[in-house]
């Protein structure tokens, strides 16, 4: 059964109203999807009608987007930007994120060059990009990064980072500004919910941070690309959770060759 592939050129409103992938061949050789993508995202006949009259909901979704290895590992045991070698995590996260280097649109959104990949999951990563309002992150991610990102960093949005250390905001060219949060993760989670406005708000990582807010019941979605590699140790990313946890429903399955992309949304 062939489905309708609707692009709303609206950005922002296309975040909010979930742009329908198509679950069948449109006929496109660049855009043609895998005939193993088992349900589309689709918009729901409120939204239609919200997006008819202009109407725009009022709050973010929170969502997690990551990637996780098959034995459940957020990270690989020793990762540190100053020795890849150390343990082998440096290939160990290669071949967990190596399905992301080569979207197209991943390459273009950080200037790494044309060329790479089309179709439903570089679709994918277009759309989860560009709902995205602003993002929160921990102090363990944000120092690797602060020593491996480029002068233009990734993010594209405000950056809330949880941390004890008293810092002034660090604003990056291309749109980033890191904020550092004294004040726990609701504080954060409320000032990324004000400058995310219409946009979701993406919690970043790393696990511990992904943890307290499953524990405080505020992940609507959770998206992951679950990669066909082992760690054997690292970073666990579904651990220290409180009873009962938060209870998801599968919405979406993606299957490629690298990972396989899993979208579950909260009950």
């Amino acid at each position: 059964m062939e489905t309708t592939f609707t692009r709303v050129e609206n950005s922002a409103v296309a975040e909010e109203y979930r742009i329908t992938v198509p679950a069948e061949p449109l006929g496109s050789a660049n855009t043609r999807p895998s005939p193993i993508f088992r349900k589309a995202i689709t918009m729901p006949k409120g939204l239609q009608a919200g997006l008819q009259t202009g109407e725009r909901r009022t709050m973010s979704k929170v969502f997690v987007n990551i990637g996780l290895s098959l034995d459940g590992y957020l990270a690989p045991a020793g990762m540190t930007m100053e020795n890849p070698g150390y343990k082998n995590w440096g290939a160990k996260w290669s071949a967990l994120m190596g399905w992301l280097i080569n979207q197209q649109y991943f390459r273009e959104h950080l200037k790494f060059g044309p060329g790479g990949e089309t179709g439903p999951v570089n679709d994918l990563v277009r759309i989860t990009t560009e709902r995205i309002g602003a993002n929160i992150m921990g102090k363990r991610m944000f120092d690797q990064g602060e020593r491996a990102w480029p002068e233009e960093a990734p993010f594209h949005t405000p950056v809330y980072v949880l941390t004890n250390e008293k810092r002034q905001p660090w604003v990056r060219p291309g749109g980033t500004t890191f904020h550092f949060i004294n004040d726990g993760p609701e504080r954060a989670l409320e000032q990324a919910r004000e400058s995310a406005a219409s946009r979701d708000v993406r919690i970043a990582g790393g696990a511990d941070v992904i943890q307290q807010y499953l524990n405080l019941g505020v992940i609507d979605e959770l998206e992951i690309a679950l990669a066909p590699v082992l760690f054997g140790g690292g970073r666990r990313l579904f651990e220290n959770l409180r009873e009962p946890g938060p209870q998801f429903r599968i919405d979406q399955v993606l299957a490629g060759p690298a990972a396989t992309h899993l979208r579950y949304v909260r009950l």
